[in-house]
């Protein structure tokens, strides 16, 4: 799911499971059903202060550049417990083969004159730090995620 729409945060969240993204976008006024506790990855953009001290030397030793000042990277995992933790390596090596399955995607694909996604089922071969890996990409209308 990405965020931003609201304006507060600009990231991605990845649930673990459908049932999890059903149930945060639930309609006003029905409970939330999470008999379990619900987690998910993300990954948002931030200003310094929320990143780890550890990853601002890690920037600042390697010169990695930072594209705003509250465009600083946070990654995790979030529960619904409101808990914020580290990510795993699988998160990390996960989440390198999804995002660059939708760059590969967006740029071959993408209509860049009205910026419209359109919906794809199909397998893509993306380049990870641990060597290539195969992404099965699925793009729903958002609508579709609901039904």
């Amino acid at each position: 799911m990405v965020m931003g729409s609201g304006g507060e945060v600009f990231g991605l969240a990845v649930y673990d499971r459908l049932a999890d993204l059903r149930s945060m976008f639930a309609p006003p006024g029905l409970p939330r059903q999470r008999a379990r506790r619900c987690t998910w990855s993300v990954l948002f953009f931030e200003a310094a202060p929320a990143v780890s001290f550890e990853d601002l030397d890690a920037m600042a030793a390697n010169d990695w550049p930072v594209a705003a000042p509250h465009a600083y990277p946070v990654f995790g995992r979030a529960s619904s417990d409101e808990d914020f933790e580290l990510p795993s390596r699988s998160d990390l090596l996960w989440m390198e083969g999804a995002l660059g399955a939708l760059v590969a995607y967006m740029d071959a694909h993408m209509k860049s004159d009205q910026g419209v996604v359109e919906p794809a089922d199909l397998i893509l071969s993306v380049p990870r730090v641990d060597g290539e890996t195969q992404v099965h990409l699925r793009l729903l209308e958002f609508e579709a995620i609901f039904r």
